[in-house]
């Protein structure tokens, strides 16, 4: 098996118990897609899901409500996986916890695809995902759509922050709240970034 997809099922925590205790079965799984019942189950569970899967490279969220333990359990879980990819749609939680997402983020090294599409960033995300963006020099994708609160504030840090030489072949920003000082920014940064499409 090489990709479990638990989307739009409601596992409780001794389900989460069992596929932790029975990852030995999976030595080949390479991605995990969860999404919309997170809120309902105990995260400690599910982080001792995410940290059984040691082959695991990419991690995909759609839908999920993290409360603080939520953010807690998501930081541990980069610890024991090395991710080429992270997608997180329509995921919500409070700033400070995507600070600390983004800061546990930068141990993945080998980070290729990063999307947080619809997660409510705001401009100080935006800054916190500058500051993670340093790390991340095997990036050939970004996705930040559908944030529309990141604004300017955001957009220069991160589009400053892009790593050069950069790999970068592929930056999404539809919905982001972009204006004029952004813009500017962008312009300059793709001067230095001949491989990136917009």
């Amino acid at each position: 098996v090489a990709v479990l997809s638990f989307l739009h099922n409601d596992i409780t925590d001794a389900g989460w118990r069992v596929l932790a205790s029975h990852a030995h079965r999976f030595p080949t799984l390479r991605c995990l897609r969860l999404g919309s019942m997170i809120p309902l189950m105990s995260f400690v569970c599910v982080g001792a899901s995410l940290q059984s899967f040691r082959s695991l490279s990419s991690l995909q969220l759609y839908y999920c409500v993290f409360d603080d333990a939520g953010v807690a359990m998501l930081c541990g879980a980069f610890a024991f996986v090395a991710l080429t990819g992270l997608v997180m749609v329509d995921c919500a939680m409070p700033v400070s916890g995507w600070v600390r997402v983004l800061q546990a983020l930068t141990t993945q090294r080998s980070l290729a695809t990063l999307r947080l599409c619809g997660c409510s960033l705001t401009a100080d995300g935006g800054i916190a995902l500058a500051a993670s963006l340093r790390c991340f020099r095997a990036l050939t994708s970004l996705d930040v759509s559908c944030n529309p609160d990141i604004g300017d504030g955001g957009w220069v840090a991160v589009v400053r922050a892009l790593p050069r030489p950069s790999r970068l072949r592929t930056l999404r920003l539809s919905r982001t709240g972009i204006g004029r000082d952004g813009c500017a920014s962008l312009c300059e940064g793709l001067a230095e970034l001949p491989t990136l499409s917009v």
